[in-house]
Formats: structure tokens, C-alpha cells, sequence
């Protein structure tokens, strides 16, 4: 398939970033040699970015508005999987801690536990055994944001029931 093809085809998804499955498909090849062959030709023209193993970002397709990429590439990462920001990174949002982490990510997932050095910055996910419906009751959907952010009482729970951060929360937030 032509580049110029593959660019059509890509862009006629509406989507940002792709598994590599995802290429393979959308692109029609049926073995990793072809796969691996024409995603090394996109990606040595500019027209797909590698952000980490496996996961590919296309930079003619316009940004999520309020977004940020690393979200979407944590979706990916855990497709088919709960996946929720919390912990230090939430906690910091929340301003329950002082500290602010710089490019990472904590996100709790249903998923493998794993950290990810990307492109978009550092995603550590971490296993909850957590069931659906608790994850849904304690977190908040963002506007087109694929990833859901835990309350700030089922943080604090978070940092306390993973062993993680709970001596970091202000003095307001102890027991």
C-alpha cells in the first residue's frame, strides 16, 4: 500500500494512536513481516511516531481537545481493561499531597501491573483487584478522555490499601 493510501485510511479512522494490531489491520497485511515493513517506512517518514513498543502515535490526526496523548497511549496499552488515574498522580491533583510527579503517570488498572517509558512520558499502571462496579462507583468520567479519575476519598483509600504515598498526605487528610 502506498503511503499516501495509508495516510487515507488512517485518517479516516478519527483516531491518534495505534497498537500495532490495529495498523495490521486497518492497513490490510496479513503476517508481521509486511506489518513491520511498512510501519518502518511510515515511521522513517514522519507520518507514524513510535512512543513506545508497540504503540504508535499519527501526527496528522488533529489532538483530542483537553487531552493529553499520554492518556490515549495508556488506553492502548490496557485495551479491553479498567484503567483509572489515581494515586500519586490524582493525589497531587487533588492537592492532598505536596509533591508534584513530572512526566509520570499513576494510573490503577484491572490490567498488569507495569511502568512504560513513552514518547508522551512515564506510565506506571498498578493492579487493582477492585471490581467493576466499585471502580465505576469511585471514579469520574473526563470529557472525551478515555481514562477516568478516582475521587479524592477512593484516592486516599488507594494510597493507603497499595502501601504508597500515605505518609505523604497533608495533615488534613489523616486519621
Amino acid at each position: 500500500m502506498k503511503q499516501t493510501e495509508c495516510v487515507k485510511v488512517l485518517a479516516g479512522t478519527g483516531r491518534r494512536v495505534f497498537l500495532k494490531r490495529d495498523l495490521a489491520r486497518l492497513l490490510g497485511h496479513g503476517g508481521d513481516v509486511a506489518t513491520d515493513k511498512t510501519v518502518s517506512r511510515l515511521v522513517s517518514s514522519g507520518l507514524l511516531e513510535r512512543v513506545c513498543r508497540g504503540v504508535y502515535r499519527f501526527p496528522l490526526a488533529p489532538p483530542v481537545p483537553g487531552v493529553a496523548d499520554v492518556y490515549l497511549v495508556a488506553s492502548a496499552l490496557r485495551r479491553g481493561q479498567y484503567v483509572f488515574e489515581s494515586l500519586e498522580t490524582a493525589a497531587s491533583e487533588y492537592g492532598l499531597i505536596s509533591q508534584v510527579p513530572l512526566g509520570a503517570l499513576t494510573l490503577m488498572t484491572t490490567g498488569r501491573e507495569g511502568t512504560f517509558d513513552t514518547a508522551c512520558g512515564t506510565i506506571e499502571f498498578v493492579h487493582t483487584k477492585a471490581s467493576v462496579p466499585e471502580i465505576l462507583a469511585n471514579t469520574v468520567a473526563r470529557p472525551r478522555c478515555p481514562v477516568r479519575v478516582a475521587t479524592e476519598d477512593y484516592v486516599v483509600r488507594n494510597l493507603r490499601r497499595c502501601g504508597r504515598g500515605a505518609d505523604l498526605l497533608r495533615e488534613a487528610r489523616q486519621p
